[in-house]
């Protein structure tokens, strides 16, 4: 009987949930990002950017670091949004690698099977 008891006083007891942590820091205005042209011989259509962010997500005011970013414009009528690459790493630069993935898409899409 006691346990029945305790089952159903356990059962009812209503657990709420933890409040949201205030982040402690806050995070930097993002500013618009500053593409330059960095074409290279293969690779004529690249833009490139830098973008600073924090090393530690937890802690968004505190040590940041520098991302390369590269881009291929868009060429259609309407943007369907980016395609995101990422060469992995470590080891040799990724900033190339969105214009060899830029170049193996088809011109057109979707692409004609004649």
């Amino acid at each position: 009987m006691l346990i029945a008891a305790g089952a159903l006083v356990a059962g009812t007891v209503t657990v709420l949930p933890a409040a949201p942590r205030a982040p402690v820091n806050r995070p930097p205005t993002a500013l618009p990002l500053a593409w330059t042209d960095c074409a290279t011989q293969a690779y004529t259509w690249l833009q490139c950017a830098t973008l600073k962010v924090p090393l530690n997500h937890d802690d968004p005011a505190g040590r940041m670091i520098t991302l390369a970013l590269t881009r291929v414009p868009h060429t259609a009528k309407t943007s369907q949004g980016p395609l995101l690459v990422n060469p992995g790493g470590p080891g040799g630069s990724g900033r190339a690698m969105a214009g060899y993935v830029a170049a193996s898409l088809p011109r057109r899409w979707p692409p004609s099977t004649t």
